[in-house]
């Protein structure tokens, strides 16, 4: 109980909103009070952005490869970004989706979390980043995949069970692995085997290609001040995808530069 209550002050449970195939409407799961129009305020803001800078180069293909569009992408979002985190921290993962009509439309799945969970949860990032939004963005990018359509219910308990073993990693509900359980190395990772395990027991098979096999990036986010700059008094945005060992492929401060699909 004690543990439980601790980890509700630094980190919220993750909530879903987007578009499912499965739904002809908009999805939620876990969403507060005005976060949803918070979320759209938001996009529509970054669509936006993308428009008046169209030839600002704001990402960075960090491996040299060929961008790859569409691939989730994790993020971090200072505090007072969204309206519901004005003292906190919004973590989590963007992929693109769509309704059952065909429509392309954004899924979002995201916590708010204090700056010291931020700080802690990445503290180890360059030794381990296969961490709990890597495998949030490949659990989300394999159930978006799947033949059959995806639907609300499916997808949240996939995502509540990798949470749940991301806090049993932690030692406390809801907060995040320390030094103990950083490992560069995802094949001797035992809390990375039990992440997967998670994932193919809660999500479609695995793909016959995946789409980052032939991606290669590097082990450094560009930022020599990450992760302070997203609570520092020049606190920006961050958005990176990875490849399937964890390393980052492309990063950004804006979230069109690496993802390229906002409607």
């Amino acid at each position: 109980m004690f543990g439980e209550l601790i980890a509700s002050w630094q980190v919220t449970p993750p909530a879903i909103w987007g578009k499912l195939s499965g739904h002809a409407d908009f999805v939620r799961f876990g969403t507060g009070q005005g976060e949803i129009e918070a979320w759209r305020a938001w996009l529509a803001q970054e669509a936006r952005r993308c428009t008046l800078s169209a030839g600002d180069k704001a990402g960075q293909s960090l491996s040299g490869a060929e961008r790859r569009p569409g691939l989730p992408v994790a993020f971090v979002l200072p505090p007072g970004t969204l309206p519901f985190a004005r003292r906190q921290c919004v973590l989590g993962v963007i992929a693109t989706s769509g309704d059952s009509l065909g429509h392309r439309h954004p899924l979002v799945v995201y916590q708010a979390a204090r700056p010291s969970w931020i700080r802690r949860h990445f503290e180890n990032h360059a030794a381990q980043p296969r961490d709990w939004q890597f495998w949030l963005a490949r659990m989300l990018g394999r159930h978006l995949a799947a033949a059959s359509p995806a639907n609300i219910r499916t997808l949240a308990i996939a995502v509540r069970a990798l949470w749940d073993e991301q806090s049993r990693a932690g030692g406390t509900p809801g907060l995040p692995p320390g030094p103990a359980f950083a490992n560069a190395s995802g094949r001797d990772d035992p809390s990375g085997h039990r992440m997967q395990a998670v994932i193919d027991r809660w999500t479609a098979p695995r793909p016959a290609i995946d789409p980052v096999a032939h991606v290669r990036g590097v082990r450094l986010l560009p930022w020599s001040d990450w992760p302070d700059r997203t609570w520092s008094p020049h606190a920006g945005s961050a958005f990176w995808q990875q490849d399937a060992e964890g390393r980052f492929v492309d990063a950004s401060h804006r979230l069109q530069a690496t993802w390229g699909v906002l409607p």
